[in-house]
């Protein structure tokens, strides 16, 4: 019999997803609390729902339609709520809270001009706020992977090391694997020592590698998150360079933070010019080996083919 490809989670529709996510944190968190999270995240999918099928304008990104995008972000919102549950069960955890401007999981509806817009101020921050036990503070980025392929925007990572310098709090990353219940934790130290390429899974952006997931979500209630304060992120030198930033910030100088800023972005463009042309090197190294007759020339070609 024919394997059955699980359905990917950006194609289910909410009653599916609840399903999935039932099975999967019931069993963590008091059946009553996911019940009661459930039931809100029907009634934001059902509102959402209701105005696309009343011809409202809603957000998109990229390839997605925005039914699917909208659909997704509420997922999204389901998944870090429940997240949050979960580490609120932790025994090194004094509380977990949606981070600064991130904090409203909801939709605008304008029903003047039919529109629907996102409840939340753009924001390159962390997800979530963590605070132990012991007042040691932690800012989460969560992230989910799509078809087991683990990856994170460079950009992404470039955006916590700025929080690193901003809040002065460790950043960590948690990769979810929610098809096989596990996930993966890193800090940010981790991508010192990884190459950055041109993914072409997402149009060709520039990534770094993740771990594969391999810890059980369960496991969130028992991780001290002490053991990935690692101090050796305050010596990174992006987290230098966004210091530096908010320097020129804080002492209301212009001059320097316009100075400041343009080098960044200059040495970010100059990064990616070079991973691109590595990654162009590459591929055609690959046509080479894989097909060593292309080295001929279109004369060579052509006296060739009129042998045949």
């Amino acid at each position: 019999m024919a394997n059955i490809k699980e359905k990917s989670i950006r194609d289910m529709d909410f009653e599916e997803i609840s399903i999935k996510y039932e099975n999967l944190f019931s069993k963590i968190i008091w059946n009553d609390l996911f019940k009661k999270i459930n039931d809100e995240y029907r009634n934001k999918y059902q509102i959402f729902i209701r105005y696309k099928n009343e011809w409202y304008d809603s957000p998109s990104a990229m390839w997605r339609d925005k039914i699917a995008y909208g659909r997704n972000i509420i997922y999204w919102w389901f998944v870090e709520d429940l997240i949050i549950k979960v580490l609120e069960k932790n025994l090194y955890i004094k509380s977990v809270n949606l981070f600064w401007k991130d904090k409203n999981h909801d939709f605008i509806y304008n029903h003047e001009i039919k529109k629907i817009q996102i409840n939340w101020e753009k924001s390159t921050d962390p997800d979530i706020e963590i605070v132990l036990k012991n007042w040691n503070k932690f800012l989460l980025e969560l992230k989910t992977a799509n078809k087991d392929i683990f990856s994170i925007k460079r950009w992404n990572v470039e955006s916590l090391f700025s929080s690193v310098a901003n809040y002065e709090q460790f950043c960590l990353i948690m990769m979810l694997d929610l098809a096989k219940w596990l996930f993966e934790i890193k800090d940010l130290t981790y991508f010192e020592t990884q190459k950055p390429f041109s993914n072409a899974n997402i149009e060709w952006q520039i990534c770094y590698n993740f771990p594969t997931p391999k810890t059980w979500i369960e496991t969130l209630t028992k991780i001290n998150l002490d053991s990935f304060a690692n101090l050796l992120v305050l010596e990174n030198i992006w987290v230098k360079k966004f210091k530096l930033l908010k320097i020129s910030i804080e002492k209301e100088d212009k001059t320097w933070k316009k100075i400041i800023e343009n080098k960044i972005k200059l040495e970010k463009l100059e990064e990616e010019m070079n991973i691109n042309i590595d990654d162009f090197k590459d591929r055609i190294e690959k046509i080479k080996v894989k097909t060593p007759e292309v080295e001929m020339s279109w004369e060579k070609i052509e006296i060739e083919i009129k042998k045949i």
